[in-house]
């Protein structure tokens, strides 16, 4: 009998201290360092990783935090430059009765975007583009920001995404009557 009143007081404890501790952590704030002002810090939300066209990895413009670099650096292990190309070629077209013609140069590039998070990435490129230059690839940028053509890459945990980007500037020539 005094086995079994033991038994049943050692659960009553039991409970008593697992009742107090669910109370204890229901009246927590949430964690200091993970603000949830728009959700972008929640634990399941996307990281944001801000690139230039240098693979400069750029602090958040939006939420930066405590002890984040604040200066552009490199980390190839995150990204890097494949290779820049540069071509020059003619183009030509008919139009009516005229043959129109431009000399036209062509710089591209590509991005290897690697994600080493435990979460999903979303590589936010900014590529410069001044006028008369204009973007000629696929996929196109998501939108401009000044000068800046600003394109969205989504990338899993350990994935590598290449990320393709052209300019090309159209020189116009004399045209031809045919």
């Amino acid at each position: 009998m005094k086995r079994r009143q033991l038994f049943l007081l050692l659960a009553l404890c039991l409970a008593a201290v697992a009742t107090a501790s669910a109370q204890l952590s229901a009246q927590q704030p949430p964690h200091p360092s993970r603000p949830a002002y728009d959700g972008a810090d929640a634990l399941n939300a996307p990281l944001r990783i801000y690139v230039d066209q240098d693979c400069h990895i750029l602090p958040d413009p939006l939420h930066p935090l405590p002890g984040q670099k604040q200066k552009p650096y490199r980390d190839g292990a995150i990204c890097y430059v494949e290779g820049q190309h540069t071509s020059l070629h003619r183009e030509e077209r008919i139009d009516s009765n005229q043959l129109l013609r431009w000399d036209v140069s062509v710089i591209e590039q590509t991005f290897q975007l690697t994600n080493i998070a435990d979460r999903e990435a979303i590589f936010v490129v900014s590529y410069p583009v001044e006028k008369p230059w204009f973007i000629d690839s696929d996929p196109q940028p998501v939108r401009y920001d000044g000068n800046n053509a600003i394109f969205l890459v989504h990338v899993r945990p350990g994935e590598r995404v290449g990320l393709h980007v052209g300019r090309r500037i159209m020189k116009p020539l004399k045209s031809k009557t045919l």
